[in-house]
């Protein structure tokens, strides 16, 4: 909120210096698309902009998996090294309720997540496989809204030994 009062007072202010200084080089018509600029910027930024950081990650969801995949290929040959991957790219299964199937069926819907902030974790304790997904919320303050700000961190829970780390080439 404070961004945009202070982008408000700040077109104010030199439009003000404008009109006491006649003799500048500046017209007012040329200068009213600049100040238009940052009256826009400053509302963009006072409603947008995280100014006081994020608030602390909660769990939003967690899900019980059937099967993980990353598209990741990798291995080496002597000294030749060669490493496929799909840019963090995981697809992943679990079991769901559908209206199509029969009573003794279970259905499965199956998602490609792609995205950076993802980690994977094998645990020795654990005993049946989830992804949870976290957000983390911005702060809103005295100076921003802070709309529509949100991180999200997606990560796999799996039991030890189940991460596939021996891959070979042909």
């Amino acid at each position: 909120m404070l961004i945009i009062i202070l982008g408000v007072v700040l077109v104010l202010l030199l439009e003000f210096l404008l009109v006491i200084h006649p003799h500048s080089n500046i017209s007012f018509d040329s200068s009213s698309s600049f100040f238009a600029l940052i009256l826009v910027a400053a509302i963009v930024l006072g409603l947008f902009l995280p100014v006081s950081g994020y608030k602390d990650w909660e769990l939003a969801e967690e899900i019980e998996l059937v099967s993980l995949s990353n598209g990741l290929a990798s291995g080496s040959k002597g000294f030749i090294y060669v490493s496929l991957t799909a840019d963090n790219t995981y697809t992943y299964r679990y079991e769901i309720d559908s209206d199509f199937g029969t009573t003794t069926s279970k259905e499965y819907k199956t998602q490609t997540l792609v995205d950076e902030n993802v980690e994977e974790i094998e645990d020795p304790n654990c005993t049946t496989p989830v992804i949870r997904e976290y957000s983390q919320k911005a702060k809103r303050s005295i100076w921003t809204f802070a709309l529509g700000q949100t991180n999200y961190k997606y990560i796999f829970y799996v039991p030890e030994g189940t991460i596939s780390k021996d891959v070979k080439l042909n």
